[in-house]
């Protein structure tokens, strides 16, 4: 007996093709047509329920397939938007230090010029002093 095609019709009835060895192929039934107390109909019913198990093992097993590259496109792209956050930070700061020490420098170069200032200042008046 060889099961050639298998479906699930919108009722939820199966229905199938089959052959068997030495009599007419193609016959369709469905499983609410076998007689369950006939040993080749038992066996019929049986092929049919491990041929569905068989689908809905291979297609779950599809669907665990897809979800798991789906779980590994995610994480990689947390992953990618993290490192970009960070570089973004980074960059931040490597322009915040720059411009505290520039900030520095001309704060310093304020000081010196208005000490070089002051000593100016105070120069003509000790020149005045040594006339006095």
């Amino acid at each position: 007996m060889t099961i050639s095609t298998s479906s699930l019709a919108a009722t939820g009835a199966a229905t199938f093709t089959y052959s068997t060895a030495g009599a007419a192929a193609g016959n369709n039934t469905t499983l609410s047509d076998l007689d369950l107390t006939v040993a080749t109909d038992r066996e019929l019913a049986i092929a049919v329920v491990d041929n569905f198990k068989n689908n809905v093992n291979a297609t779950l097993s599809t669907f665990g397939s897809t979800s798991r590259q789906i779980d590994i496109q995610q994480q990689f792209a947390t992953k990618l938007t993290d490192s970009i956050n960070s570089g973004i930070g980074n960059l931040v700061d490597a322009d915040l230090a720059k411009e505290s020490a520039r900030l520095q420098a001309l704060q310093v170069k304020q000081q010196l010029g208005l000490q070089a200032l002051s000593i100016a200042n105070q120069a003509p008046q000790s020149v005045i002093s040594l006339f006095q």
